[in-house]
């Protein structure tokens, strides 16, 4: 709940008796007053967890980094288990440096670029049919049989749980329109939810507290409770974890952040339904630790994310438990120790699946909060800083048909299916939690570059008509490239438009924080828009504004942003603490100054959080006499090296000005007037600054400002190649582009440094850091049983909205989807009799 300033967090729905007293949250923090596990290998958290023994081969390969004793704790003795681990290492807090404010203490300046967004997204969420969305679930539970579903026959019910959440934060963001509509739209859905999970538990059993757009099939071909000869269909929802956890995390986000409380009963029933499957799957004689991992294997979301969520709720230790369960530790150990295996050096030849695993580690930061975990916080903390060192864009995204593949070889990766979109939104989310932990001004820096390159640009407000258009991958390796829109009304509903109806919905989330004592209101992205602080709290409030075009003005007129600071006179409120404005890492053209009611701050503005204390006596200004602080950092043009270990892909860079990436509109990526001295960081002698203006480019009627640049493309260098064009080359910001074929990485003639990261692990000769885990794992997902590939074969991803696996087919059982399909009952029978003699070849075979 809102936390009070300097005082309690206020927990709704506190059960005391659900927890020890050493386990209830201690004031001003809210974290666990102790810390459950302790830093050693993962096998040993599954172990405790679960009441299992060590997974073997995992035990072994931690031999020679942790030193750990044997444990075995019953499941249900977890008050037992805690005061067990505590001895083996003493207890310790989490540490949380900021704290995010609540949606609804945030708004976005009116006719903003950020605000027209938000409302475009919002007029497209009220315009999807309440009977479409909820059809899914509808059909299955038998409440309806005449529905139509979204995006059929490729859509199996996850963007409604994207949706649930989306809606809860436009309701909460008070910039948003419309809030009366939002909230009776999304509350009528939860209605709906909440009569299927009814009829499902109706049937007793197994089915009490269940709610999913498909029957029990699709979990127990997942836990292999299928039977010899029986041939269950895992399509079109091979990934039954994953669908679950949106309408969970759905559910949650209307509970928090729209006050629906229905929400929260159909969501308990939910995470019941999960302890008591989960539980009893790994209570199955001769199931085990190895079989659990085998089943983790398959993309399940975030569900350690919105168990340890809806624990620190209810304080109900079975969600803290159900969320410890969700630990694939077979690709996680080796980040604890800092070892990269994202590439898939660890079992998966191919790569990983970015989206299967960036989910996962939002999970473990969350219980590093809740449990004081430092394993957890090792594993979030090593990942990113493994990703962001050796795998991704120049845009701060990453990954390359959904895959991370080697590190610091990014050129076999430069092609047209790169960054996907819910990648980007994941990744934001760790770089948040970590921004809280340090109150590091360089993850301020990465969210601002990678929100405006990877997210920004990927709403069309023009395309398709109403609703617009999203993309699903961001195009970055060749010439004459164009981002790949698809409506969002009437396309597959592929997972990025959840993501993306997320992102739109919430952009207001991150530009301010608060220190964790309140002594400092942090400004972390220079976004049009106020927050105010302290209102409804008994001590006054302040309101801080900030006034700014970013990033059009920033080395125009020499401003950045200007902050209004205003509060109610003669409270607490105007005094005892100071604002703590982000300097970026781009900043090095100079100077950067920070004034104060037209008075410098003193001293040099480097990299990080500047402080800027109250004026004068101590104190803010009221709304009579409001205090201004104005901010200059002018940003300059640089050229950015892909991040390329190889010869070959030495001069192979972006154009960079500040945190933008800029795309050239042409259909070349030869540059060869990049020549050394434009490589040192001379740029402006060859490239100039000349805005544009559109009408409406915003998403209104009113001329909007655009950045813009001509490069000058001679035909000199000394690499001797020529491009078709070599005419002057206009630059914009890729966040900008919409229809124009552009080029945004490209090959120059300059003379460059391998690029490369010492210590990464692989890269440019570092010496290679030996496997923690031995075994193989099994892929991310296979195509089993009746989802028949017309492409691609194994290694389709059926929720994947890459238009190179569009010819994909599946059969489907569902009553909506197979009469959409036209499937008979006589196809389906041919169906498992052919399905039946492949089993029969592949037996033979093996």
């Amino acid at each position: 709940n809102r936390p009070r300033r300097g005082g309690d967090w206020v927990v709704h729905g506190w059960r005391s008796s659900s927890l020890s007293h050493a386990a209830r949250p201690t004031p001003a923090t809210g974290m666990l007053r102790s810390s459950p596990l302790p830093l050693v290998a993962l096998a040993l958290i599954v172990a405790t967890a679960l009441g299992a023994h060590h997974f073997p081969e995992y035990h072994n390969s931690y031999h020679h980094h942790h030193q750990h004793e044997h444990m075995h704790v019953e499941s249900d003795a977890f008050n037992d288990a805690q005061r067990v681990i505590e001895a083996f290492r003493g207890a310790s807090r989490a540490t949380v440096v900021l704290r995010p404010f609540n949606l609804s203490s945030v708004r976005l300046a009116a006719a903003s670029r950020f605000d027209q967004m938000e409302r475009f997204n919002t007029d497209f969420l009220l315009s999807l049919e309440d009977d479409r969305l909820a059809c899914l679930y509808a059909a299955a539970a038998n409440l309806s049989t005449t529905c139509v579903p979204y995006g059929h026959p490729r859509y199996y019910g996850h963007y409604l749980g994207h949706w649930l959440s989306a809606t809860a934060f436009s309701v909460a963001s008070a910039a948003a329109p419309s809030g009366a509509a939002v909230r009776n739209k999304s509350a009528a859905i939860v209605a709906t939810l909440a009569e299927a999970q009814a009829a499902w538990s109706a049937l007793g059993g197994r089915h009490v507290g269940y709610l999913f757009p498909y029957s029990l099939d699709a979990f127990d071909n997942l836990f292999g409770y299928a039977k010899p000869g029986q041939y269950l269909n895992c399509a079109p929802v091979c990934v039954p974890f994953y669908v679950m956890h949106k309408v969970m995390a759905g559910m949650l986000d209307q509970y928090q952040h729209a006050g629906n409380r229905q929400a929260l009963r159909v969501l308990l029933g939910m995470a019941d339904w999960v302890v008591r499957e989960v539980g009893a799957l790994l209570a199955r004689p001769g199931f085990g630790e190895a079989a659990w991992q085998q089943v983790l294997n398959t993309e399940w979301g975030g569900m350690n994310e919105v168990l340890y969520n809806l624990y620190a709720v209810t304080g109900n230790a079975s969600h803290l438990r159900a969320g410890e369960w969700f630990n694939h530790f077979l690709w996680t150990a080796p980040l604890a120790i800092g070892v990269d295996d994202l590439d898939g050096s660890h079992g998966n030849a191919g790569g990983n699946h970015a989206n299967t695993h960036i989910p996962e580690i939002i999970g473990s930061a969350r219980g590093y909060e809740l449990t004081s975990n430092r394993t957890q916080h090792d594993i979030a903390r090593n990942f990113f800083d493994i990703l962001n060192g050796s795998h991704t864009w120049s845009t701060g995204g990453s990954n390359d048909h959904e895959h991370w593949h080697a590190p610091h070889q990014l050129g076999d990766d430069l092609d047209g299916q790169t960054e996907e979109s819910c990648t980007t939104y994941n990744v934001l989310k760790v770089a948040r939690h970590l921004l809280q932990w340090t109150g590091d001004a360089h993850l301020g820096d990465f969210y601002e570059r990678a929100l405006l390159n990877g997210l920004v640009g990927n709403q069309n407000q023009h395309l398709n008509g109403d609703g617009g258009s999203f993309i699903y991958m961001l195009p970055l390796g060749g010439g004459g490239l164009r981002k790949p829109w698809s409506s969002a009304v009437n396309g597959n509903f592929p997972c990025c438009w959840g993501t993306l109806s997320e992102t739109f919905a919430k952009l207001g989330d991150s530009v301010f924080f608060r220190a964790a004592d309140d002594s400092a209101l942090y400004v972390s992205l220079f976004v049009a828009s106020s927050v105010v602080w302290g209102e409804g709290e008994g001590e006054g409030a302040c309101e801080v504004t900030q006034a700014t075009a970013f990033p059009l003005a920033s080395d125009e007129d020499g401003s950045t942003t200007s902050l209004r600071v205003a509060c109610d006179a003669g409270t607490a409120a105007a005094s005892g603490w100071s604002l703590r404005i982000r300097v970026p890492a781009w900043a090095t053209a100079g100077p950067n100054v920070i004034l104060v009611d037209g008075k410098p701050v003193p001293g040099t503005l480097t990299p990080g959080f500047a402080t800027v204390p109250a004026p004068g006596g101590g104190a803010w200004g009221t709304a009579a006499a409001p205090t201004t602080v104005t901010v200059s950092f002018p940003m300059s043009l640089r050229f950015e090296q892909l991040d390329d270990n190889r010869t070959e892909w030495a001069g192979v860079g972006a154009i960079m000005y500040g945190p933008l990436l800029l795309a050239g509109l042409t259909d070349d990526d030869l540059l060869p007037g990049l020549n050394a001295s434009a490589a040192r960081g001379e740029l402006s002698q060859w490239i100039v600054r000349n805005d544009s203006s559109s009408s409406g480019g915003g998403g209104g009627s009113t001329p909007t400002r655009r950045l813009g640049f001509t490069a000058r493309n001679p035909l000199r260098g000394t690499c001797g190649q020529v491009p078709s064009a070599p005419g002057a080359v206009t630059l914009m910001p890729l966040m900008d582009v919409q229809d124009e074929a552009y080029t945004a990485y490209w090959h120059s003639c300059a003379p460059q440094v391998p690029a490369t990261s010492p210590g990464s692990g692989g890269g440019g000769g570092a010496t290679a850091v030996p496997t923690a885990v031995p075994t193989a794992v099994a892929a991310d997902w296979t195509a089993r049983h009746r989802a028949r590939l017309a492409t691609n074969g194994p290694l389709l991803n059926i929720r994947s909205g890459d238009k190179e696996q569009e010819g994909a087919s599946v059969i489907s059982t569902h009553p909506v989807l197979a009469a959409a399909a036209g499937e008979t009952a006589a196809g389906a029978v041919a169906a498992l009799a052919r399905d039946a003699e492949l089993e029969k070849v592949r037996a033979e075979r093996a």
